[in-house]
């Protein structure tokens, strides 16, 4: 299977994944601790889907329980990394929150040669700094008058914690994960995800709570959007993942996170231009500009790391 095409899909994947997480974080914003409650939907979908493997797929107890506790934890901190993704995008518009997953390629080359021995060259710990940079152009506010510029610190923080936490779990997914036994990997990734997300249901009141209210006040909206948000992100972790077993992570992640802010951007017009009561967002020139700057920073330096 052609890597490259499992790497393009993704990003299309994740962007429509992206403006519902927006819809459904921007309607729910009043309602206290919405982001944990959305963050429950995400994580028990997690028992279905390993439910569904456990039918279909065979030998999945036939890996080290070394491996089997690994995966779990990949599982587990995939939850804290959804909350931390739900709360930037809370408190900023989407497509200013995704550029930030540039970021994710230079933690998993710094985490590719601490746990898996790969040795960066100097372009790519170049490219990676242009990235970074990127990541900070687009978090300064241009559209404060004068010459007092904001910089959206709380956001950065957010994004950075949640880009290192994708980029460790796919580092430790590969870790211990062949094609042969991506399955069964898989397997064990989403039971520690609905494992932490049972965890917090039962234990953390508040959460548990405004899931319930939620899906109370508008079970529709939220089970529908959700459980379809939900299936088209372990589409997109599938092709992610299965082409992190074919070519080198960072490789897979620099064509997932070039495309997808641009993808986002674009759907975001559209949006804004004929569905605003989805997302809707500024599109005058010193809101553009900056996100424009940044991709193209960004871009240029995901071409210095290959170069």
């Amino acid at each position: 299977m052609n890597w490259f095409l499992l790497a393009i899909g993704a990003p299309f994947l994740g962007a429509l994944v992206s403006i519902a997480d927006q819809y459904l974080v921007k309607k729910h914003k009043k309602s206290e601790h919405s982001v944990g409650a959305l963050a429950l939907f995400s994580s028990l979908v997690g028992i279905i889907v390993a439910l569904g493997i456990f039918i279909f797929a065979g030998n999945i107890f036939s890996i080290p329980n070394t491996d089997k506790l690994l995966l779990l934890l990949v599982g587990v901190i995939t939850i804290v990394w959804i909350i931390f993704y739900l709360r930037a995008i809370e408190i900023e518009d989407i497509s200013h929150v995704v550029v930030w997953f540039f970021t994710i390629p230079v933690f998993s080359f710094i985490l590719g040669y601490l746990i898996l021995g790969e040795v960066l060259t100097r372009n790519q710990i170049i490219g990676g700094v242009v990235i970074v940079l990127g990541g900070l152009v687009h978090s300064i506010d241009f559209t404060v008058i004068h010459t007092e510029l904001r910089f959206k610190k709380k956001v950065a923080l957010l994004m950075l914690f949640t880009c290192f936490i994708v980029g460790l779990s796919s580092i430790l997914f590969k870790l211990v994960t062949t094609e042969y036994t991506f399955w069964i990997s898989t397997f064990w990734q989403y039971l520690g995800l609905g494992v932490a997300g049972i965890v917090i249901f039962v234990f953390h009141k508040r959460y548990r709570a405004s899931f319930l209210g939620m899906i109370r006040n508008d079970g529709r909206t939220i089970l529908g959007v959700n459980i379809a948000s939900e299936f088209i992100t372990i589409g997109a972790n599938f092709m992610n993942s299965f082409a992190t077993l074919l070519v080198p992570i960072t490789l897979v992640y620099i064509v997932n996170y070039s495309f997808q802010p641009v993808i986002v951007l674009l759907l975001t017009y559209y949006c804004t231009l004929y569905a605003p009561h989805i997302v809707n967002e500024k599109f005058n020139f010193k809101s553009l500009a900056p996100k424009l700057l940044a991709i193209g920073i960004m871009f240029i330096g995901t071409l210095i790391v290959f170069s």
